[in-house]
């Protein structure tokens, strides 16, 4: 694990810029349906967060044409050494707060925690990420429990190839 606040932001560096790629999202109340996003993670010099924006477009399996899905931003910021703080405004109004753990491994950076705070969003009671960056690749999973299912059950599972590169 990272020393320090300003190591941790330094771990994280290799997120910085355009990604893009597929997934697949299921869960026992919506129907399985595959995904089209782009990502973008971007900082300015002396600044110690980074942003995110996600796009998705999804589509049912077996269907020709994806359609609008859904729009996220936020901030990745340090909170104390070896934690991230992730930040999420989704577009249906739900705000989420997560605390992960940071860790560079011979694989590669890895980024795993929970939620710790939902807000506009009465269904959702718990929620893990699990984030790897291994060289161009960009993998996430999302389980998710919420009032329905109340025990953490895989959402969306990705991966991304990067596309682009921020300088800084």
């Amino acid at each position: 694990m990272t020393d320090s606040i300003a190591s941790t932001l330094a771990a994280l560096r290799p997120l910085l810029g355009h990604w893009e790629g597929s997934g697949r999202a299921e869960f026992p109340t919506i129907p399985l349906h595959e995904y089209v996003e782009t990502l973008h993670f971007s900082t300015e010099a002396d600044r110690d967060h980074i942003h995110f924006e996600q796009r998705a477009r999804h589509r049912p399996i077996g269907a020709a044409a994806f359609g609008p899905s859904h729009w996220e931003s936020g901030f990745l910021r340090v909170t104390v050494p070896g934690v991230v703080e992730w930040t999420n405004a989704q577009d249906n109004g739900r705000l989420e707060v997560a605390q992960l753990a940071v860790t560079v491994e011979s694989d590669g950076l890895h980024l795993v925690g929970e939620t710790s705070h939902f807000l506009n969003d009465p269904r959702m009671v718990r929620a893990r990420r699990v984030i790897v960056l291994r060289g161009e690749s960009l993998r996430y999973q999302l389980e998710m429990a919420t009032t329905r299912v109340g025990t953490l059950t895989g959402h969306l599972v990705a991966e991304l190839r990067r596309v682009g590169t921020q300088a800084g």
